[in-house]
């Protein structure tokens, strides 16, 4: 084979991959808002939003229960909110703070529910109708570090994790 059928070769596998790209209409992010994955995920959910440009993207977090115990409720009964309001103002800041400029026309969208976070989750992404469903991942109980090469992170920058907003 000629280094010019080689060549162009390449170009046609290039050419194919690109045309391949698969276009997510709508996009699901799982976040768990206990961990500093929620902000890998995010960014990595960022980029692969501006890359696609979806049309709805939905950030989600599913809870065991969003019960407020009665002994809390009664204790503080003016300071209390409905926990999935909290829960989703806790979103609304994490996708603020490390989701990074959406395209205009992506419309974000904010789910909170209880239950068993996979059966949760699938069914919401039938629901949806979700082409693609972005969850941060685990290992040994601890949340994992992305690999990174290049610069190491200024020093005085931590990862914290997108717990709640500064008050």
């Amino acid at each position: 084979m000629s280094g010019a059928s080689r060549a162009a070769t390449r170009r046609n596998r290039r050419l194919s991959l690109r045309s391949a790209m698969y276009k997510y209409n709508r996009v699901l992010i799982a976040l768990n808002l206990l961990s500093d994955q929620d902000e890998t995920t995010l960014r990595y959910a960022g980029m692969l939003g501006r890359l696609g440009m979806p049309n709805a993207v939905y950030v989600a977090h599913v809870a065991e229960t969003l019960d407020i115990p009665d002994s809390v409720r009664e204790a503080y009964p003016e300071a209390l909110r409905p926990l999935d309001e909290t829960i989703e103002e806790q979103l609304r800041y994490c996708v603020g703070a490390h989701f990074g400029e959406r395209p205009a026309n992506t419309d974000v969208h904010y789910l909170v529910g209880e239950g068993p976070t996979a059966e949760t989750l699938l069914r919401w992404t039938k629901l949806k109708d979700i082409d693609l469903v972005i969850v941060g991942s685990r290992r040994r109980g601890r949340a994992r570090a992305p690999r990174r090469s290049g610069r190491p992170r200024p020093r005085g920058s931590s990862r914290r994790p997108c717990a709640a907003p500064p008050a």
